[in-house]
Formats: structure tokens, C-alpha cells, sequence
């Protein structure tokens, strides 16, 4: 390009064709579509400010040559224009940062200092989580960020942008093609959030994973949702965890996750999918081809879904992780497991079904019992890699197993409850056969200590008297103990302080106890 090209192509305003419009629509969310498409015309990801820009340097370079041809003539070389070159003019900022600060002073807000630091050192992952941004603080990022090219992950998880905060980011999205990676979780952005961002997809191609936990999305915030996992050709991770979608929600989801062909990672624990919802997932699951990763836990499935589950991973090729822990799931679906699916999955690496009800409480045993006990046994000679049975107990023979299993098998990993919930109760030694055992340990003549507290030498102690004595040598007797003691050898069925106890009987039955010993 020659020095005229050069001259006159400077005198095009950059910033003013760039930041002028995104900090419009930064303020506006419902214009800021408009001012978009006003200057990209049809084009995405600011590629029409390119396109302007490409047009004035176009035109430039006409006038250029002209000017070129003029001093090539001969003519003065200190050029006589009407640029005035002393006037400089402001540098465009791709970072973004100078538009935040503007836009953050004409909403009254102050700028996030680390933000404007990322910004500045163009650094790729930003985290504002827990900044308390609101729908104000949202727009500022947004009018930042839109012809920021460094920022490919995102962070914005409990901002409290609500509804209108959400679409002012989603809004972005439309200009933004850098960032791959959204959190959106714990902003309370709701079904109307739920339509921007599906709006934001139809225009975004390069966002991979997006994270929508705790959105107060119900089963009307579904059917957006359930487009975007039919429709998104990009969109590889989703996290739908922590909302309020039941039965309906599942029915939707169930279908998209049928036509999915790029989804692998979808995160749908703590919902309220129940019956049909959890059938049409286990459908969807059942033709899919894509997902790897699927967390269903907390949801109460129950057995119903279960069963449905079963009946999909039989023919499903891909899944290499599955987690339905907490769907109150009962005995027979361990045993489906054990027979019907470890077995034939071989693409499944990672179970995790604990804090079930698949387990009875049995007595016990020395060898492991129940269902659980078959899942384990199929577990290990499946091709799984860890065994989650997080809430379950097993017994000492149980736990044996599990170590054999893993010394066999060192590529996989069982992880359980600890030991000892299904051994029964040690029945309580009887209160004379622990007095006579203390005693016989400690070289103690029974008869002789309630003698010595026997003043009158009646053979017999009152309530307080014997309760004394049995301080005085220590015994490890509690007062229930006593108790039965004073209720087996006194007097009278009166209590502790006014019995009278015949301790020669007590002494006589401990000695026929110490025999039998």
C-alpha cells in the first residue's frame, strides 16, 4: 500500500464504527439486536465491521493511487490535503476494556477491577462468579466482551442477573465468536432466559459448553432447551442440574436426546423426572449414538425408569458413564444390572448407583448376601472401572470381597458405605455374670464386701448400702444394671433408695455362675 493509502485510510474512526454500536446495544438489551444487525448487516461475529471497514479502506485506496500518481508526476512531496495528521486519533481497544468503562459510567456502576486486568492481559478463562453483577453489571460485560478476541471461557455462575441480565449476555453471543465455554449456573434466569439462550445458539457457532445449573427452569423452560440439544450442531456438554423440570420436562428431553447428534455430556441430576419422563429419556438413550457422560441421580426414577434404563443400555454403544444415584431404585434393580447389563455394556466404565434401596437388612453372615452382592460379583468380570455403592454397608465377608476384587481387577475401583451395618447387636452380658467376672479380675470376695457393709450381719443390705459397696470396689455397672440386680434379689419391689436386698442369695447365684464359667 503506498503512503497515501495509508493516510487516508487512517482518517476512518475505527472505535467509532466498533464500540459505538455494541455499547448502544450493551445498554439497551432489546436494541442491542437491532444495532447489531444495522451495522453487520447479515453477517455474524462482527464480521460486518470488518466488512465496513474493508469498504472505507476500498475507497481509500482509490484516492491513494491518485495522490501516488500526483508525486510521481513531480509534484510537492510534503503533500498539500486537508488531513490534519497532529490530530491523532484515539486507538481502537480490542480488548473490550475501554468499553466497559464507558458503558459502566453511564449505568452508575462500578467497574470490576480484576475484570478490566484480565482484559488488559488478555487472558482466556475470566471468572466473575459470586460479583453480584445484576442485569446492570451484565450489560457492561457484554459491551466489553463482544469484540474481545482473547476470552474463550466464561464464568458468570451466581451474578444475580435474572432474566434480563441473561438475555444481555445472550445478546452478546450474536457478535462474540471466541468464547467456547458459559456459565450461566445460579442466576435464577427462568423459561424467558431459557428462549435467549436458545436464540443465542441459532446464531453462535463456536459455544461448546454450557452450564444452566440452578436456572429456575420448569418443565415450559424445557421445550427451548429441548430444541437446543435437537438442533445445535456444537454444543457437546449441557448442565441442566440443580432446576425444577418434571415428568413433561422428561418427555421433551427424552425426544431431543433421540435426535442429538453432537451432545456428549448431560448433566439432569437433582430434577423431579419421574415415570413417563424417565421412560422417554431411557427411549432417547436407547437411539442415541453420541452421549458419553449421562448424571440422572436424584430424580426418583424409581423402578419403572430403571427398568427402562436396563432395557437401553442393552443396545446403546457409546456411554461410558453413567450416574442414577439417590432415584429410590429397590433390590430388583441391582439384580437387573447384574444379569442384564454388566454383562452385555461393554462401553460402560463408570456406575454410580448408590444411596438406593437395593439392599435388605440381613443377619449376619459370613459369606455377602442380596442383591448387591450379585451386582458386585457381575461387576467383576464386566468391563467397569469403578463401582459406586456410595450409603451401602457391607458386611466384614463383603468387604473381603471387594478387596479380592480388586486385587484381581487393580483397573477397577469399588467404592461403598464402610463395614458393619448388617452384623446383629452383641447381645449385653447379664449384670451378675459381669460382677462376678470384675470381681474374679480384681481378686474380690463378693461375700466379704457386702459383710463389711453388713453392720448389723442381717445378711442383708439396703438399696443405698448395696449401691455403696459396689461404688467402693468400682464395679462397671450401670444403674439400669442395678437396677436388675436389686429387682432379681430384693425384698420387696420397691426401689433403689427403700429395697431391702438379700446379697447371701446374690452370693450364692454368683458362685453357681462362676462355676458354670
Amino acid at each position: 500500500m503506498a503512503d497515501g493509502e495509508a493516510g487516508l485510510t487512517e482518517d476512518l474512526p475505527l472505535e467509532s464504527q466498533t464500540s459505538e454500536p455494541l455499547l448502544e446495544g450493551a445498554l439497551s438489551g432489546d436494541d442491542l439486536e437491532g444495532a447489531g444487525e444495522e451495522d453487520n448487516g447479515d453477517l455474524s461475529c462482527g464480521s460486518g465491521f470488518g466488512s465496513e471497514l474493508a469498504a472505507g479502506t476500498s475507497t481509500g485506496r482509490g484516492e491513494g493511487e491518485h495522490l501516488a500518481d500526483n508525486l510521481s508526476d513531480g509534484s510537492d512531496g510534503a503533500w498539500d490535503t486537508d488531513i490534519d495528521t497532529e490530530d491523532e486519533k484515539e486507538e481502537y481497544d480490542a480488548t473490550g476494556g475501554a468499553a466497559y468503562r464507558k458503558c459502566c459510567e453511564i449505568l452508575g456502576i462500578i467497574p470490576v477491577s480484576h475484570l478490566l486486568r484480565d482484559l488488559q492481559n488478555n487472558v482466556t478463562s475470566v471468572s466473575l462468579r459470586h460479583h453480584g453483577l445484576g442485569p446492570k453489571g451484565a450489560k457492561a460485560v457484554s459491551a466489553a466482551l463482544a469484540s474481545n478476541t482473547c476470552v474463550t471461557h466464561l464464568d458468570l455462575s451466581d451474578c444475580g442477573l435474572g432474566t434480563e441480565g441473561a438475555v444481555a449476555i445472550t445478546t452478546m453471543f450474536k457478535e462474540n465468536c471466541y468464547i467456547t465455554h458459559l456459565d450461566l449456573s445460579d442466576n435464577q434466569i427462568e423459561a424467558a432466559g431459557a428462549l435467549a439462550v436458545a436464540g443465542m445458539l441459532e446464531s453462535n457457532n463456536t459455544l461448546t459448553h454450557l452450564s444452566l445449573r440452578g436456572s429456575d427452569f420448569n418443565d415450559k423452560a424445557a421445550e427451548p432447551i429441548s430444541e437446543v440439544i435437537k438442533t445445535s450442531y456444537q454444543i457437546s456438554y449441557l448442565d441442566l442440574s440443580h432446576n425444577q423440570f418434571g415428568e413433561a420436562a422428561g418427555v421433551l428431553l427424552g425426544e431431543a436426546l433421540s435426535e442429538s447428534e453432537v451432545l456428549q455430556t448431560l448433566n439432569l441430576s437433582w430434577n423431579n423426572i419421574r415415570r413417563k419422563g424417565a421412560v422417554a429419556l431411557a427411549n432417547g438413550l436407547k437411539v442415541n449414538q453420541m452421549l458419553k457422560v449421562l448424571n440422572l441421580s436424584h430424580n426418583g426414577l424409581g423402578d419403572e425408569g430403571a427398568t427402562a434404563l436396563v432395557e437401553a443400555l442393552k443396545i446403546n454403544t457409546t456411554l461410558s458413564e453413567l450416574d442414577i444415584s439417590a432415584n429410590r431404585f429397590l433390590q430388583a434393580t441391582a439384580s437387573l444390572f447384574a444379569t442384564k447389563v454388566l454383562p452385555v455394556c461393554e462401553t460402560l466404565k463408570v456406575l454410580r448407583m448408590g444411596k438406593n434401596s437395593m439392599q435388605k437388612v440381613y443377619p449376619e453372615s459370613t459369606q455377602p448376601v442380596g442383591d448387591v452382592a450379585s451386582l458386585l460379583e457381575a461387576a467383576s468380570s464386566s468391563s467397569l472401572t469403578l463401582l459406586d455403592l456410595s450409603g451401602y454397608t457391607f458386611t466384614l465377608a463383603m468387604a473381603d470381597k471387594v478387596i479380592e476384587m480388586e486385587e484381581k481387577r487393580p483397573d477397577l475401583t469399588v467404592i461403598y458405605g464402610g463395614t458393619g451395618g448388617y452384623s446383629k447387636t452383641k447381645p449385653l452380658t447379664p449384670p451378675l455374670e459381669k460382677l462376678v467376672k470384675y470381681a474374679e479380675e480384681h481378686s474380690l470376695v463378693l461375700e466379704d464386701l457386702f459383710r463389711s457393709f453388713d453392720k448389723e450381719e442381717t445378711g442383708q443390705l439396703s438399696g443405698e448400702m448395696f449401691k455403696s459397696s459396689l461404688k467402693h470396689i468400682q464395679a462397671p455397672l450401670l444403674g439400669f444394671e442395678r437396677q436388675k440386680l436389686i429387682k432379681e434379689f430384693g425384698k420387696t419391689e420397691a426401689t433403689e433408695e427403700t429395697s431391702t436386698i438379700d446379697y447371701m442369695a446374690l452370693v450364692q447365684a454368683a458362685t453357681s455362675t462362676r462355676d458354670t464359667q
